[in-house]
């Protein structure tokens, strides 16, 4: 018996084949939903969200964002990458991509607590706008040590993200990061323009 919260830090695949044979779909999917408030509060950071709305009103949108992005990612990320697997010739359904996309999230289930902590530490400070020659609004130790926790769990994000994809789909791990690859360049041909249509309006 698998606790797949634990193992797929160290055996990826091994647990991506459990949560498929035993219908780990539910698991997946909450998994995906809790580690969107993580995703949604680290977005947030220093945006300067807190000049806009109260506090109160900043933590209803993340605790109702950030499992609607989860479930978004349940049912969106999943078929982009059995769709994306399927033209480097993987085997993949749907279903066996829904039964462990959660897993993908578990690095995420970390950086939620970090970052929580974050927030009850420095309270709205967290969500403040840095000053135009400001790096960040944090103090500096405090600031690297976040985004050194994040660089690494985003690196082993990727290897659970490669391994699993991998397994779905019968190939090697790394047509499973190349996946990924294709994914990243995808959505960053669509965001990037309209980042800056929104960026070039906002100035003007």
């Amino acid at each position: 018996m698998m606790n797949p919260i634990l193992t797929v830090w160290f055996k990826p695949k091994a647990t991506t084949r459990y949560m498929i044979e035993h219908n780990k779909e539910k698991l997946s999917l909450i998994l995906l939903m809790i580690a969107g408030i993580g995703g949604l509060l680290n977005a947030l950071q220093e945006t300067g969200i807190n000049s806009v709305v109260s506090p109160a009103l900043i933590a209803i949108i993340v605790l109702i964002g950030g499992p609607v992005i989860g479930l978004g990612g349940y049912y969106i990320g999943s078929w982009l990458y059995t769709v994306v697997g399927g033209w480097l010739d993987g085997s993949g359904t749907v279903q066996e991509m829904r039964k462990t996309f959660g897993l993908t999230a578990v690095t995420n289930l970390v950086l939620t607590v970090v970052v929580v902590i974050y927030v009850i530490i420095f309270g709205e400070l967290y969500f403040q706008r840095p000053e135009l020659m400001e790096v960040s609004v944090l103090p500096g130790g405090s600031a690297f040590l976040l985004g050194l926790i994040s660089f690494l769990l985003g690196v082993w994000n990727i290897v659970i993200t490669s391994k699993m994809t991998g397994v779905v789909h019968g190939f090697s791990s790394w047509k499973g990061f190349l996946v990924s690859i294709i994914l990243g360049i995808a959505i960053a041909l669509v965001t990037i323009p309209i980042v800056f249509f929104i960026t070039a309006y906002s100035i003007l």
